[in-house]
């Protein structure tokens, strides 16, 4: 069959399987219009095609459009209600949209249809743990955070995916204090508030506080002697994740003490071994949540 005048793509059916990577690659090349296009002329020829809503809403939430990528998580969902990432898609994009006290029970829905998957997939549970809790950090209204984590670990624990919770708890934090030079102290220190009040005695999250208060006073006190007051397994931990990259960027450094730091880093523990040793670090001895 002739292309379609415009389209990228033959409208022949045998050749829509591979527009999902297609509009992912269009979208990773910053080409974000060119991607959603792909991804509706995809639809206009295959209607039922779960992965090309779910992608299409992928495209979209990254763009700022969270309504719209919300309808597609939605058009998902309503074609296979056991579809666990377009389940937590949706909780990620009602969170984006200030609507996070719907959120715990369409977690519980992503968390349902995980626990009744004939190959559960954890790996993916962590990835949209992780994507829930950095739009809440990043966009939720400071007044929902202690509520939505303490509804969130009484979920997690009650559906046996406890350490997954915690694993995206750690990378999520590394991955705001990457993000130092777009983040003011105050939503950190919201973020340290909303963690103590919520998850504290629930879990054990004394490893995330030391390192995000450590973060805060490095990066945003200029205190390059925090980093030093770290255990050495924490530290390392702190390095090899990459918190350190642009250090000197977006301000004046102490590079003795910066390099000190790095010196005691190599020679007290090995960066990948902790990097391995993550889900130790983080590990905690789970307790009984108080709704639980």
């Amino acid at each position: 069959m002739r292309a379609k005048e415009g389209a990228l793509w033959s409208v022949t059916p045998p050749t829509v399987p591979p527009l999902p990577k297609l509009a992912d690659a269009l979208d990773a090349s910053g080409r974000t219009d060119e991607a959603i296009r792909v991804a509706t002329e995809g639809l206009q020829v295959a209607k039922e095609r779960v992965d090309l809503y779910n992608t299409r809403g992928e495209i979209r939430r990254k763009a700022g459009q969270f309504e719209a990528a919300l309808a597609d998580y939605e058009a998902a969902v309503e074609l296979d209600p056991k579809r666990v990432d377009a389940h937590c898609n949706i909780a990620t994009a009602t969170i984006a949209l200030g609507r996070t006290t719907e959120t715990p029970a369409v977690l519980a829905r992503a968390l349902e249809a995980h626990r009744s998957a004939s190959d559960p997939n954890r790996g993916l549970l962590v990835v949209s743990f992780q994507e829930n809790l950095t739009t809440l950090f990043r966009l939720a209204a400071e007044g929902t955070l202690r509520g939505f984590l303490s509804q969130a670990v009484d979920l997690a624990h009650r559906a046996g995916v406890l350490a997954e919770f915690e694993k995206a708890l750690g990378t999520t934090l590394f991955a705001l204090l990457r993000d130092h030079s777009t983040i003011e102290e105050s939503r950190y220190r919201s973020i340290e508030s909303a963690l103590r009040e919520s998850l504290e005695g629930r879990i054990d999250i004394s490893v995330i506080l030391r390192l995000l208060d450590t973060g805060i006073r490095f990066f945003k006190q200029n205190d390059r002697k925090a980093l030093l007051n770290l255990p050495n397994e924490e530290r390392a931990l702190f390095v090899s994740e990459g918190c350190l990259t642009d250090v000197g960027k977006t301000g004046p450094v102490d590079r003795s003490l910066t390099v000190a730091a790095l010196k005691l880093t190599l020679n007290s523990a090995q960066p990948q071994r902790s990097r391995d040793r993550q889900g130790a670090v983080f590990g905690t001895q789970p307790r009984i949540p108080q709704n639980g």
